[in-house]
Order: C-alpha cells, then sequence, then structure tokens
C-alpha cells in the first residue's frame, strides 16, 4: 500500500515508510504490513491497515479469504434421509446391506473463484450439477443449486457449508438435497443430508 497526504498547500504528496509513516493493523494477526506499506496474508479475516504520519492518520480495510478454486475429490455419505415413496429406500442408500457400515458416495468438485464469488460444478453419480455461492467473512464457504427437470420438481442443493484447512489442502463439509422422482403418477422427493471430510484437492 502507499499512503497518500493531502496538505492545505498541495492536492497531494506520496509518502510510505522512509517518509516517517507508521504502519499498523487493527485487528492483529489477520494480515501484517512492514515499514513499506507492503500487506502480507496471515489469516482468514477482515483487518484495517492504519497509516499513521504525525497526527495525520489513513485506513484501508482489508479480507483475508480461503482459495477454493480447484477440484476436490472424494467421498461423502448420507447421515439422514426421508421422504422415498418405499421407506426401506433410505436406510438401503445409508447403510451397506451386508456390514451396516455407512456407504461412500464419489464425487468431485470443480470451483473457480472471484474474490469471494465461487461458482463451479458437483459431479456425482454420472451428472453434473452446476453451483453458485459467496466465502463469507467467516472463511465458509456457502453454495447452492437449482437443477431444472422434465416433468419434476427441480434438484435443489442448499445449506452447502464447507471450510479448508490452514493450508488450503483439505476440504470439509456438509449439504442438503432435495431430489424429486416419481412413481408412478405420484411424485416424491427425498430430502437427504450429506456430510464429508478431509477431501483432498488435486495437484
Amino acid at each position: 500500500m502507499t499512503a497518500r497526504l493531502v496538505t492545505s498547500t498541495t492536492p497531494f504528496e506520496w509518502v510510505d515508510g522512509n517518509d516517517r509513516v507508521t504502519w499498523t493493523v487493527e485487528p492483529a494477526g489477520v494480515v501484517s504490513v512492514d515499514r513499506q506499506g507492503r500487506v502480507t496474508p496471515v489469516s482468514n479475516g477482515v483487518a484495517t491497515v492504519v497509516a499513521t504520519l504525525g497526527d495525520q492518520r489513513g485506513t484501508n480495510r482489508v479480507r483475508v479469504l480461503p482459495d477454493y478454486a480447484g477440484t476436490w475429490s472424494g467421498t461423502y455419505r448420507i447421515t439422514g434421509c426421508s421422504g422415498h415413496y418405499d421407506f426401506r429406500t433410505c436406510g438401503r442408500m445409508m447403510f451397506n446391506q451386508l456390514d451396516g457400515s455407512q456407504n461412500g458416495y464419489p464425487f468431485t468438485l470443480v470451483l473457480a473463484q472471484f474474490r469471494d464469488q465461487v461458482t463451479g460444478t458437483l459431479d456425482e453419480r454420472n451428472r453434473s450439477i452446476p453451483l453458485a455461492g459467496i466465502v463469507r467473512e467467516s472463511g465458509v464457504l456457502v453454495l447452492e443449486a437449482t437443477v431444472a427437470q422434465p416433468d419434476l420438481d427441480p434438484l435443489r442443493i442448499t445449506n452447502w457449508a464447507s471450510t479448508t484447512n490452514a493450508g488450503n489442502t483439505l476440504l470439509s463439509g456438509a449439504f442438503t438435497k432435495f431430489e424429486p422422482g416419481r412413481i408412478g403418477t405420484t411424485p416424491y422427493t427425498v430430502r437427504t443430508e450429506n456430510e464429508f471430510g478431509s477431501v483432498p484437492r488435486a495437484q
């Protein structure tokens, strides 16, 4: 960053750390700033960088975001299920019928990010679902999807919330899926709660 000092005699003059500017950050821990005003991200969050010269003080708000862009591949599991016309189906979706272990569903999440705006696709079960959302100030990624389907209500993904580890290499989170179907002339909608953890980003 560069400090610009406005005076009563000149429109402005450029000054930097060598010109007696003191740089500070409020609160500490989100970014660091050196005596030339160079800002380095430290952790997710929002901070104010303050430039002080004599009795003059200027501020600039900065935000540090996690990097979610890339391809993440792993499995999710169904932790809750309701709404199927056959009450036995949810149990079969959630648990292996031979040993009672939880079933895993492979997926690939491909994301692009511009500042706090995120778009991408969730590829699972031989289909691609477009997603869009934002990164909150807390660093949590929230996404949603609505996909039109012929002769059925839209497929929807809501309540998507995910975070990365400190190195931005592993993704964990959860989401809700509403998946309409039809048996004969009777429509139904299966709601599943889904979780995933430590999903790696492709290198």
